[in-house]
């Protein structure tokens, strides 16, 4: 059934599958920082496609549980492309780091979005342009290298991103949320040598 998949997502997918949160800090015995690069390797890592392949591929999308797909501790140094998609269960991507895009922009996710305590890399870190996410949305403690997209998003519950950290744009305009909370530090960082 794994064929596709490498050991960490198997290992991932078998912890999904069974409604579990599938999380590698508790699975390798080590919680990495997800703002220090050091460390992360391909013990963690999971592939950009991951997330399309257990949503849209058979058997995976069959077998995925009411809890949703919920990944903590995991490295994403492609990011994640899911772009104008039906989601149909609710995503989790906690204390991870991307190098790379997290892409939800014009998708629809029935349940939460989840990606508080991570680190999202540049020169994009997260689209979720144009995107109905139907449940609470948590960035709180977020640190976002490069520029976040949420205009135009409608999100069915909280958006929240208490104490984080967007080193880059924010393009907020014409965003629904029932509710905002947040407490966002916004940081300019030069270049060295300026």
């Amino acid at each position: 059934m794994s064929a596709n998949l490498s050991p960490p997502e198997t290992w991932a997918w078998e912890r999904i599958r069974e409604g579990q949160v599938a999380d590698f800090n508790e699975h390798l015995g080590e919680t990495l920082d997800p703002k220090q690069p050091e460390s992360w390797g391909d013990d963690r890592k999971i592939g950009s496609r991951f997330l399309r392949t257990l949503f849209f591929e058979k058997p995976y999308c069959d077998e995925i549980p009411p809890e949703g797909v919920r990944i903590a501790g995991a490295y994403l140094p492609d990011g994640q492309v899911l772009p104008f998609a039906r989601v149909p269960r609710q995503v989790w991507l906690v204390r991870c780091r991307s190098e790379a895009l997290i892409d939800f922009g014009g998708s629809t996710i029935s349940g939460w979005l989840l990606l508080k305590e991570s680190f999202l890399g540049k020169p994009q870190s997260l689209s979720l342009n144009v995107a109905q996410i139907e449940g609470l949305v948590d960035l709180d403690s977020l640190l976002a290298e490069g520029e976040v997209d949420l205009a135009g998003a409608k999100i069915g519950d909280l958006l929240t991103a208490i104490g984080s950290i967007f080193a880059q744009t924010v393009k907020v305009n014409n965003v629904h949320a029932i509710a905002t909370s947040y407490a966002i530090r916004a940081t300019s960082r030069m270049p060295s040598g300026s």
